[in-house]
């Protein structure tokens, strides 16, 4: 029997080039299908992260204000100065500047992270500026001079829907009307012209110092304004009311935060915590 001779081999079709082409467009077609729910999927994990960081600020708020005589951080740097946000014997001495009401940023910290410390105006962590905080940031926020994301209520009303003149110092939750109906926390707006941070603070700054400029206490500070630009940084817009796909998050003074639209946040009866003390 004679060996069976090896069959000699047919050369391998390649792809041709109109074959390459169908597979770049089906390749381009699924990415063009893939990133917008990709996109989708990144900013609804962002706005999660964000929720989650604002009920873990209100979570805390509730314990301070056990451990407070009920009193929780409003507006504090306009001077009321009724309870001290750090000891007024601490040491290094607060400069003037310094002297502040509690203040949601510095006073709610211990109780996010055990390292931190109000005892002085550098609130422990090596005077970070709160740089060491990511349970104050906004993960959809543009990366700038600010760590802290999120602003409070300090709005003063005089009657129902209307503002009083001055700002809202500590007080205690209790007087607080409908506190699932009253918005505590919200987005800090972007800074892209760093014309808040340049005003307001430098790297020289205290954590403390820093921490008093992120509250509502003017109309503007909550709507910004139709007529053109602010010139006094104090009342322009701190408000963010489209970050998160058009919609922004808030925390409401019972503890719950949502998604809500930019109309919920323009409605002042949204903000309005129903004790018009004067």
């Amino acid at each position: 029997m004679l060996p069976r001779l090896p069959q000699p081999c047919s050369p391998r079709r390649g792809f041709t080039l109109i074959e390459l082409l169908v597979v770049i467009a089906v390749i381009a077609l699924l990415v063009g299908l893939l990133l917008p729910a990709l996109k989708g999927a990144r900013e609804t994990a962002r706005k999660t992260v964000c929720l989650t960081n604002q009920r873990s600020i209100l979570s805390v708020l509730a314990l301070y204000a056990d451990d407070s005589k009920r009193y929780i951080p409003r507006e504090c740097g306009s001077g009321h100065f009724t309870i001290p946000a750090v000891p007024l014997d601490s040491t290094p001495t607060p400069a003037a500047n310094e002297r502040l009401d509690i203040s949601w940023p510095f006073n709610l910290r211990p109780y996010l992270d055990q390292r931190a410390s109000t005892e002085d105006k550098t609130g422990g962590l090596d005077d970070d500026q709160f740089a060491k905080a990511p349970y104050y940031h906004d993960p959809a926020r543009a990366i700038d001079a600010h760590n802290v994301h999120y602003v409070d209520n300090g709005l003063k009303f005089a009657s129902r829907g209307v503002l009083a003149s001055g700002t809202k110092p500590p007080g205690p939750l209790d007087l607080v009307q409908l506190p699932d109906r009253t918005i505590y926390l919200t987005c800090f707006t972007d800074d892209s012209d760093h014309l808040r941070s340049n005003a307001w603070f430098s790297a020289s700054s205290s954590t403390l110092y820093i921490s008093q400029f992120y509250d509502l206490w003017s109309l503007t500070n909550v709507t910004g304004s139709t007529s053109g630009a602010i010139l006094d940084v104090s009342r322009a817009q701190r408000t963010s009311n489209g970050r998160h796909a058009g919609s922004t998050n808030a925390g409401w003074f019972d503890g719950h935060a949502t998604t809500v639209k930019p109309s919920a946040l323009l409605d002042l009866a949204n903000w309005d915590d129903g004790d018009y003390r004067q």
